[in-house]
């Protein structure tokens, strides 16, 4: 027969035991929290790398679309100065302006399907803007959509039809040719042209956290 429980027998956890398991809990719970919160933000600075590389991506996909239906066509802006169907320089602000096809038209409107866009650097921002319109009467400047954010600067080159890499587009005419820089016809320039493109564009954009990052475009016309 089993005798009965004292009081020493019936008693719970003492006061030091109640606060080791406390102690205990508490390790492991900031250990816990340690590893989610690195978790969490290993979560968000990957999401941020998928966001930035998407943003590099639509950005390189954009000027491909533009480049590849680059066309040998002029034009003329508001002080009706003709400018050749692509300029570039590297080191510019405004890097690349060029006359492009394929412009959608889902209403058909009696319309041209040619635009007019161009690319700049601006405050750490690559922009580009349209013109719908070619040969404008009064000079006007829209809106740039921001492509990509937090670059730094953006290299470009110009394979000519020699096979060699220049830093500005277009080269200098040929003496006797009767081309001037503008792309006009004659002394006075006040033609439009039909200029040769380049072969292909070289784009090297260097934006924070990624580098150099760099891309080669083939000329849809050009040659």
């Amino acid at each position: 027969m089993k005798s009965p429980m004292t009081l020493a027998d019936r008693r719970g956890f003492t006061l030091l035991e109640l606060l080791a398991a406390l102690a205990v809990f508490a390790v492991m719970s900031a250990m816990a929290y340690g590893g989610l919160n690195a978790l969490l933000q290993a979560r968000q600075e990957g999401m941020k790398r998928m966001e930035a590389l998407d943003a590099l991506r639509g950005f390189f996909l954009q000027v491909s679309k533009d480049v590849e239906q680059a066309v040998p066509r002029g034009m003329r802006d508001g002080q009706q100065k003709v400018h050749p169907a692509l300029v570039g320089s590297d080191g510019a602000t405004r890097f690349l302006e060029l006359t492009r096809g394929g412009r959608p038209n889902p209403r058909g409107l009696a319309r041209s399907a040619l635009e007019r866009v161009a690319y700049s650097l601006e405050e750490g921002r690559l922009l580009r803007r349209a013109w719908p319109v070619l040969d404008r009467v009064q000079e006007d400047i829209p809106a740039g959509e921001s492509l990509l954010e937090e670059v730094t600067e953006v290299e470009i080159r110009f394979l000519s039809l020699d096979g060699k890499w220049r830093g500005t587009w277009p080269l200098p005419p040929a003496p006797g040719s009767g081309l001037t820089q503008t792309g006009g016809v004659g002394p006075g320039g006040g033609g439009l042209a039909v200029v040769s493109l380049p072969r292909a564009v070289e784009i090297v954009v260097l934006k924070s956290g990624w580098g150099r990052v760099r891309r080669v475009f083939e000329i849809g016309g050009g040659g």
